[in-house]
């Protein structure tokens, strides 16, 4: 089985995909101050402006493999998911019309992480980092799994694994 190794996030190799903000520890400039700091702009994400912003969650099991199976793309929109009570693992690859399997790559996002996916982005449901169930939070435009969400399978599943060897 084909294998995608899991890497640490950073700026430098994500940027093709998206962007990210750790929500929980910022830093850089803010408006105010104690008790109350505002760190404006962290993210940003592009909708189209006819529809509204709908929130949801997903609850992430663990699993006995972490295998890529099916992963989907959105033309038209950006999508925004933020792992809540714990650290997950996504799959993402570059945006194209198809998916070229040997680009994907995966990528450990730590609890509390904001992370805009761009549109055009693969990508599918995430993996848990560990063996605790994870709530990750959703923004898309109302109904847009229904509008804009393509579907693709690659011929055989592709492995998510950790750098270090083990199982993600």
């Amino acid at each position: 089985m084909k294998e995608i190794k899991v890497e640490t996030l950073s700026r430098e190799v994500f940027y093709e995909f998206g962007s990210y903000s750790d929500l929980l520890h910022p830093d850089g400039v803010y408006l105010g101050d104690i008790p109350a700091r505002f760190y404006r702009d962290r993210v940003t994400a592009s909708y189209d402006p006819a529809s509204l912003v709908a929130f949801g969650v997903n609850e992430i099991y663990p699993r006995e493999k972490n295998t890529l199976e099916k992963t989907e793309h959105h033309f038209n929109t950006c999508e925004v998911l933020m792992p809540m009570d714990g650290d997950i693992i996504i799959h993402v690859g570059p945006a194209r019309k198809e998916p070229v399997y040997s680009e994907f790559r995966a990528f450990l996002i730590p609890k509390g992480t904001l992370v805009c996916l761009r549109p055009g982005v693969f990508h599918g449901g995430p993996y848990t980092a560990g063996a605790e169930i994870v709530h990750v939070m959703l923004a898309l435009p109302e109904l847009m799994y229904k509008k804009d969400c393509h579907f693709y399978f690659p011929e055989a599943p592709l492995e998510i694994v950790q750098e270090t060897g083990g199982k993600a």
